[in-house]
């Protein structure tokens, strides 16, 4: 079994031990940062200049049975 698909396997064993609901409620939060690299930058994580941020917030609830989505809010 590759990988990708285990870890699917072990998230979903994770969800229905937590219960015994039949929806999957779950929220992704994505943080985008725009900007530039300062002129004599050496770090990657250290010399990036941060000019602009936004939020990204994805709700989906999945049912559990069927595998479909059941609401989604973006």
């Amino acid at each position: 079994m590759d990988n990708a698909l285990s870890q699917f396997f072990d998230l979903s064993q994770a969800f229905s031990a937590n219960g015994s609901a039949r929806t999957w409620n779950l929220l992704t939060d994505v943080i985008g940062q725009s900007g530039r690299y300062r002129p004599n930058a050496t770090s990657l994580q250290n010399d990036f200049a941060v000019e602009g941020e936004r939020h990204y917030w994805l709700y989906v609830a999945i049912d559990q049975f069927r595998g479909q989505v059941v609401d989604k809010r973006d």
